[in-house]
């Protein structure tokens, strides 16, 4: 890919990004009704359901006007996995180098 192309797509991503519709879960963050909501509605969807996790988390990382500890953990934990693959893929290159 060029660097035309390149900025074509990131273009692309920008708007994208920003036509995005707010979700009802965007709404229940921004308005500080999420953890109310998760309580007594889909507490255990939240447990179980991976995909509905990353959505409500990042609902609440994005608008949220509080800051919730489980979302800072979660995210920092998908962090640390990012950065674990990152080492175990360059293992080799790491050996090679004095």
């Amino acid at each position: 890919m060029d660097n035309i192309e390149r900025k074509k797509l990131n273009r692309l991503l920008k708007i994208k990004e920003e036509i995005k519709p707010k979700t009802f879960l965007d709404d229940l963050a921004e308005s500080g009704w999420m953890d109310i909501y998760l309580n007594n509605y889909s507490k255990k969807k939240l447990e179980e359901d991976i995909e509905f996790k990353e959505k409500v988390y990042d609902s609440l990382y994005n608008y949220s006007q509080t800051i919730n500890n489980d979302v800072e953990f979660f995210f920092l934990d998908k962090l640390c996995e990012s950065l674990a693959y990152f080492l175990e893929y360059t293992k080799e290159c790491q050996k090679q180098m004095p």
